[in-house]
């Protein structure tokens, strides 16, 4: 009976050695298994910080060129912003003391050098001079493709026939 009973209890023994054994593993597995999400879920977030890091250094870096950006803007016209090379234009004018007339605009279309500016200047020689250098040393990209001066009949005055291109202009590609 002794010996029965001490099987019982050995058996009794080794089952619950087992379970315990088989709640080890049970236990080990769950805690493998959230150790590697938890593994995933720091990769993720590392990823998303980096990103995030990445997006702010651009900005700054953006930032930081807005201002260079703007004055390489502001060299390039479109047809709306002619208005503000013609304004310069009748502006240096007025400085020099030339008359000016505009005889005609023409914005050409996409492939022309850019847009083309037909002047009559008349005022005196140095005067005229004067326009043409502050002309070329406009905040745009100028060619000036014929400059004529003549002498109109008086030792001063002077006439001159202009005809300039602003190369920084852009086409619109609706026209």
């Amino acid at each position: 009976m002794k010996n029965k009973r001490s099987i019982i209890l050995l058996a009794l023994a080794l089952a619950a050695n087992g379970a315990a054994a088989a709640g080890w593993f049970y236990l080990y597995s769950v805690i493998a298994n959230q150790k590697r999400a938890v593994n995933e879920a720091r990769s993720d977030l590392a990823l998303i910080e980096k990103k995030a890091s990445d997006s702010r250094s651009l900005k700054t870096f953006m930032d930081g060129i807005k201002k260079e950006t703007e004055k390489i803007d502001a060299v390039f016209l479109n047809e709306e912003m002619l208005v503000n090379f013609i304004e310069d234009v009748e502006d240096i004018s007025r400085k020099t003391g030339v008359f000016l007339e505009i005889n005609s605009i023409k914005t050409g279309k996409k492939g022309d050098l850019g847009a083309n500016f037909i002047f009559k200047l008349s005022g005196g020689f140095g005067e005229i001079f004067r326009f043409l250098g502050l002309l070329e040393n406009m905040p745009y990209q100028i060619i000036i493709k014929k400059a004529h001066l003549r002498s109109e009949g008086k030792s001063s005055d002077w006439a001159a026939d202009v005809s300039v291109i602003l190369t920084s202009f852009e086409y619109n590609e609706s026209f």
